[in-house]
């Protein structure tokens, strides 16, 4: 895990801009919006996953999202892993 603390805004933003270079219309990507209705499969997931991992050097893979539904979902597994309040 990386030793840099990351406070959860900067976390959801980097979500909505990940999700939002996965070629979701940016007006559509919000905290509440599901994934699939997005368009986003488990391939954008593990894109996903591994940008997140270049970006905050947390250690994540896809099964770690495997129960997410919503973008705040996703949101919450980083924060989580990366052991922010």
């Amino acid at each position: 895990m990386s030793n840099i603390a990351f406070d959860r805004d900067f976390i959801e933003k980097l979500v909505l801009d990940q999700v939002t270079d996965l070629g979701v219309a940016s007006d559509a990507v919000k905290l509440t919006a599901q994934l699939d209705g997005l368009g986003l499969d488990s391939l954008d997931i593990v894109e996903l996953s591994q940008q997140v991992r270049r970006e905050l050097g947390i250690s994540l893979s896809a099964k770690d999202f495997a129960e997410t539904v919503t973008v705040n979902d996703v949101v919450e597994v980083i924060v989580d892993r990366a052991g922010t309040a």
